[in-house]
């Protein structure tokens, strides 16, 4: 019915896509980006690159800026890679020109976990100038999720995630249903 289902049963970031860089401007490609800022993890035996961040530096220095026509990610000031805003924008449309997120109430009883629909917000037509403004204000994040061992990079996807308190703030109609009193 073209209909995006989202659910999710905590108040973490919600995943709204994922996409490989249009360009890379500070490193070669991922397995350079990997080599310059991964990380040796001794306990897996590889080197890895997991981080999540927003318009304000993480720990490690990534941070996001956005102008009309691309979306920058940089380290200490200096630019890594880029996105176009298109294809963010055709990523917004494709995935997410309707979508319905569930949110999931969860409990245990009896040693098993239950859960049942709390709320359905029903929203519509995402906005690229609003997720660039969500950027600006430190809502959107995207995440690295990159490791190598050996010679072999695995890419998990650099995944642009979301506040769940802003998801309304990125459409222009949204509605939400409370069903947890029903």
């Amino acid at each position: 019915m073209g209909i995006e289902l989202k659910t999710k049963h905590d108040k973490s970031l919600q995943t709204l896509f994922s996409r490989v860089p249009t360009r890379y401007t500070g490193c070669q490609d991922k397995r350079d980006l990997l080599a310059r800022y991964g990380r040796d993890d001794l306990k897996k035996n590889r080197r890895a690159l997991y981080t999540s961040f927003c318009s304000e530096p993480n720990t490690l220095g990534f941070s996001l800026e956005a102008t009309s026509g691309s979306i920058r990610v940089v380290n200490g000031g200096e630019g890594v890679l880029e996105y176009d805003t298109e294809t963010i924008e055709a990523a917004l449309l494709s995935k997410h020109s309707q979508t319905a997120y569930v949110s999931l109430d969860t409990r245990r009883r009896n040693g098993k976990e239950q859960c049942r629909v709390g709320s359905v917000l029903y929203c519509k037509w995402p906005s690229i100038i609003r997720f660039l403004k969500l950027i600006e204000s430190g809502d959107v994040f995207l995440d690295f999720t990159l490791s190598m061992s050996g010679n072999r990079v695995k890419d998990h996807g650099f995944l642009w995630r979301i506040r769940t308190s802003s998801l309304q703030d990125l459409y222009l109609s949204s509605a939400e249903q409370d069903l947890g009193t029903q």
